[in-house]
């Protein structure tokens, strides 16, 4: 989006204020494009900005979804520590089969 190496006449400071109002203004400019790309199972949307000195400016945009909502209710469960045990004995099963493959 911008370059960012410095001439004489202008301050670091000045370019990066300029880099800030590219960033800005890309996202402004893309928010539609942006917008569709989540959905309604969308929990969130991290975005990393890259900016590299003497380079370009990068920007990744991530965005999780649920796979699967697994409700715990410790009303139905009388014992807490059952549902603990439970929840150990099906990680360490999980692990156990990542070890396998």
């Amino acid at each position: 989006m911008a370059n960012l190496k410095v001439s004489d006449a202008v301050t670091t400071e000045d370019k990066f204020e300029e880099i800030y109002r590219n960033i800005g203004n890309h996202f402004i400019n893309n928010a539609e494009r942006l917008a569709k790309n989540v959905v309604d199972s969308t929990t969130n949307v991290d975005i990393f900005i890259k900016l590299e000195p003497n380079s370009i400016v990068t920007i990744d945009i991530s965005q999780s979804e649920i796979l699967r909502k697994q409700e715990v209710s410790v009303f139905q469960n009388t014992d807490i520590s059952d549902t603990i045990d439970r929840i150990v004995e099906n990680m360490e099963k999980k692990m156990e089969e990542l070890k396998n493959v």
